[in-house]
């Protein structure tokens, strides 16, 4: 309902190898401070009216209300059509066809991996209304200009964050500058958003990210991580959790036959 959407939000977590549904609970309390019922039970005083979207044709695409399912077309300029709210994950997943795809002023949400190894992929604009982004939806794009006119997001110097700075969505595979010092307000660094940025040979962690995401540098061939954060440890090109009790991750850099692992005794 459309009254509903503006407290209870739906998330979706969207990637070809993780996924699934993240519900924001919904918690308020009244003048006394009382926790209120959900707001799909105990008030029979509200009514809610189910929206019932208008059908969008088009023959290069599945749709279904206004969500974009699947692809069928197979043209090098794409025109996603008015109307369209959602961009499913993996949608042009390795399409080696599409050079440009115009995505419509009606569009809210860009899943994860949406464009991921599109090779040949050069132009993107983010509408202005777009508000939710997956998991980096232009992975493995090395030719891709992106911009973005959505005031959700900020791209700057080539990388992508949500409008605070405090997840880092994407870095822009052409970008040539061989260090990054990674924004100071950053808590979050998505998963897969250095991936392929065979460029960048140093890129520093700051003291304020508290999460990092799977395979952030994945497919860096030369890149060196300074770490600031108090949650994790570099070692030996091994990334390692705050008290070095799991991996999190392997750099491409490692120069080695052998990999012995920090042993921690109980």
């Amino acid at each position: 309902s459309s009254a509903a959407s503006d407290v209870y939000k739906r998330q979706v977590y969207s990637s070809r190898l993780v996924s699934g549904v993240i519900e924001r609970k919904y918690t308020a309390k009244d003048e006394n401070g009382a926790f209120k019922a959900g707001i799909f039970e105990g008030n029979k005083k509200e009514k809610y009216v189910l929206y019932n979207p208008t059908r969008i044709d088009d023959p290069n695409f599945i749709i279904e209300g206004t969500k974009i399912l699947r692809y069928v077309g197979d043209g090098s300029k794409v025109t996603i059509p008015e109307g369209v709210t959602e961009l499913s994950p993996c949608l042009f997943w390795d399409n080696q066809d599409i050079v440009e795809v115009v995505l419509p002023e009606s569009l809210i949400d860009i899943s994860g991996d949406t464009f991921y190894n599109c090779s040949n992929l050069e132009n993107i604009t983010i509408p202005k209304n777009v508000r939710f982004m997956g998991n980096n939806p232009f992975a493995g794009c090395p030719k891709l200009s992106l911009k973005n006119d959505s005031e959700s997001f900020a791209y700057e110097d080539g990388t992508l964050y949500t409008k605070d700075h405090s997840r880092l969505i994407y870095r822009n595979i052409k970008n040539p500058s061989e260090s990054y010092s990674i924004n100071q307000l950053t808590k979050i660094i998505g998963k897969h958003s250095f991936y392929l940025c065979s460029n960048l040979k140093e890129v520093i962690i700051p003291h304020s990210v508290i999460k990092l995401e799977n395979n952030p540098f994945s497919g860096c061939e030369k890149i060196n991580v300074i770490n600031m954060s108090s949650r994790y440890h570099v070692i030996d090109s091994v990334i390692y959790d705050e008290d070095k009790s799991s991996v999190i991750g392997c750099l491409n850099s490692i120069k080695t036959d052998i990999l012995s692992l920090i042993h921690i005794s109980e």
